[in-house]
């Protein structure tokens, strides 16, 4: 392949500082993204790698492993502490690979749909989401059967995408934030202390609405999203924004990305 070299306009003069406009660096960044060699997975705005991707695996390298990698490392946990002690007693690779057994994930890489709502995340094991899984708690200490419950329930509406910003996550809660987000909120004391209705489902048995949310201070809250650093993932998922305190670029990675 021929290399082509890409002319720039002339930058315009900005105070005596040569700089190049934001429309200028727009367009190059448009025509190197549109190149054929350019990976199609890089295109979008949240970028999803995938586990056995040959630069950026992150799923372990025993094959059919549906662990993550440990950090730093071509396997999970439990096949690196393996390849430990096969290594110790002068093992190889290849004695790993033939004696380790894939594995299965402790947790989900990606949060499944809510058994009523598809549009929401399960929050627990049980396959609800996070509003179902408290109404089903209280249900289950009465001593309800959770087959003859499950199909009475009525979805409640999609809660959007986490306001944090770049996570890329779907909301899990009435405020507006995934579920690890949400958990971090609570650990720091609820800046802002937004709450949802309680009463808003028996209040609005019909309503396609998500509750009607309330603040002590929705700034600091909206301060906080913006500001709070984003969670670790192991789904493979890259998420791009602007840094809201530098402006700069900053990259959100996963399993072996984020230890690269």
């Amino acid at each position: 392949m021929t290399a082509t070299a890409l002319t720039l306009i002339p930058a315009p003069q900005t105070g005596g500082t040569r700089s190049r406009t934001t429309g200028d660096r727009l367009e190059v960044l448009t025509a190197l993204m549109s190149a054929p060699s350019f990976d199609q997975i890089y295109r979008q705005d949240v970028i999803s790698v995938p586990g056995d991707h040959p630069v950026y695996r992150w799923l372990c390298g025993v094959p059919d492993c549906r662990r993550p990698q440990n950090p730093a490392y071509d396997f999970c946990w439990d096949h690196y502490r393996q390849w430990s002690q096969i290594r110790k007693a002068g093992g190889t690779v290849a004695d790993l690979l033939r004696e380790a057994r894939p594995l299965q994930p402790k947790g989900h890489h990606e949060a499944p749909s809510c058994l009523v709502c598809p549009d929401n995340p399960a929050a627990g094991r049980d396959g609800l989401c996070w509003l179902h899984h408290n109404v089903w708690i209280n249900r289950c200490k009465s001593g309800e059967d959770f087959d003859n419950w499950l199909p009475r329930q009525r979805p409640y509406p999609p809660f959007g995408t986490c306001r944090v910003a770049p996570c890329p996550e779907r909301a899990g809660h009435p405020i507006g934030l995934c579920m690890r987000h949400k958990y971090r909120y609570d650990r720091e004391g609820q800046p802002g202390n937004a709450k949802h209705d309680r009463n808003w489902r028996r209040e609005h048995p019909d309503s396609l609405e998500p509750p009607t949310v309330s603040y002590a201070d929705e700034s600091r809250f909206r301060r906080w999203c913006r500001e709070t650093g984003l969670v670790q993932r192991t789904n493979g998922k890259l998420s791009r924004a602007l840094s809201p305190k530098s402006g700069h670029l900053f990259v959100s990675l996963c399993g072996k990305c984020q230890s690269s």
